[in-house]
């Protein structure tokens, strides 16, 4: 088995996800200018533990991330599915975690 992908039954924060593990190594911002209306989807990565936790869709080209945004899935990988830091090209695809606020790809 490579992973395991979860949709949490129960509502779940930012906050209390970086409460538990500490703060993400490095974030994805997904821009789709292209449709109707642009989206933008967020999400978040912990080298220690392989997880990648996915933020729901936001309109527009900017994600402003709160401490109270909730989550929409949990990822969990093996060292050969999961993309670690030391392995990405930080741009506007992948980005250094800034802390809570605004993200632009």
């Amino acid at each position: 088995m490579n992973g395991i992908w979860f949709n949490p039954n129960t509502s779940i924060s930012v906050g209390e996800i970086i409460a538990q593990y500490g703060e993400p190594d490095f974030v994805s911002l997904d821009f789709e200018r292209y449709l109707e209306e642009p989206t933008t989807q967020m999400n978040l990565y912990w080298d220690s533990i392989r997880m990648l936790v996915t933020l729901p869709e936001t309109g527009g080209g900017i994600y402003v991330i709160k401490k109270a945004t909730k989550i929409k899935g949990v990822d969990f990988s093996d060292e050969n599915l999961y993309q670690s830091s030391t392995e990405v090209e930080f741009g506007s695809f992948y980005q250094l975690w800034n802390g809570f606020g605004a993200y632009q790809p």
